[in-house]
């Protein structure tokens, strides 16, 4: 888990203040009941972790609807700031 960490540390700066095992614990499995932001990031550690583990790859094809004009899953989170809101 940390080795993937490292890798999701390598493509962005997000998670830089997750350091540790504990610290991806607290994200992924949040204190219920868990907020919007506690979901969002989340599930956008674990889209991270996906792509280092090889499970998704930065090509793979998306279509976001209005939401993003993103049409890879590498350019929906390269997008500047996509979770501006979920830094402290």
């Amino acid at each position: 888990m940390l080795s993937y960490l490292d890798s999701v540390h390598s493509m962005t700066d997000t998670f830089d203040n997750t350091t540790d095992f504990n610290g991806i614990c607290k994200i992924l499995d949040p204190t219920e009941p868990a907020t919007a932001r506690q979901r969002a990031k989340q599930q956008l550690l674990a889209s991270w972790f996906n792509v280092a583990s090889g499970k998704i790859f930065l090509g793979t094809q998306i279509d976001l609807g209005s939401l993003s004009s993103a049409s890879t899953v590498g350019e929906a989170l390269d997008e500047p700031n996509p979770c501006s809101f979920l830094t402290p």
